[in-house]
């Protein structure tokens, strides 16, 4: 017998390259949507990205009713939403590459997922079965920035 080869799947920083889904995302949309923090995988200190001490009452106010508002859904509805999806590396912004392997390096999360709060303002983080981890904050969507429409 041969030895079994570890299939788990990492998160890659290299640009160009397609990131696959973990076997976490293929369980059924069905469940619920629960988010939550883990303390020493949140970006608590960057200017922008972070959770800083200036921003808690920003997160009180607008954030979090926000995310509990999508805990009233399941993974089925939220993924249906216009932006609320998991992302390519290859179109994050190279600040938000650069923070994740400077707070991580390469034992980063598998992938990540963006969940749109409203116009241009996103929460960054990673899925694990039905759990969304928060990790980052992006007020002004220049994690992965997309040119405007319509102008």
């Amino acid at each position: 017998m041969g030895k079994k080869k570890n299939k788990s799947v990492r998160f890659t920083y290299t640009p160009g390259t397609a990131v696959k889904a973990p076997r976490s995302f293929l369980k059924p949309l069905d469940n619920k949507f629960i988010w939550a923090f883990r303390c020493d995988k949140v970006d608590w200190e960057h200017p922008y990205y972070g959770f800083c001490v200036k921003r808690i009452p920003q997160f009180i106010r607008s954030i979090k009713p926000k995310l509990d508002n999508y805990a009233t859904m399941k993974w089925a509805e939220i993924t249906a939403k216009e932006s609320c999806h998991y992302m390519d590396t290859s179109r994050l912004s190279k600040g938000l590459i650069s923070r994740i392997i400077e707070l991580f390096g390469e034992n980063g999360p598998e992938t990540l997922y963006q969940i749109r709060l409203d116009g241009t303002h996103r929460v960054w983080g990673y899925r694990e079965d039905n759990i969304f981890y928060v990790m980052f904050n992006d007020p002004e969507h220049l994690g992965y920035p997309v040119g405007k429409k319509h102008t």
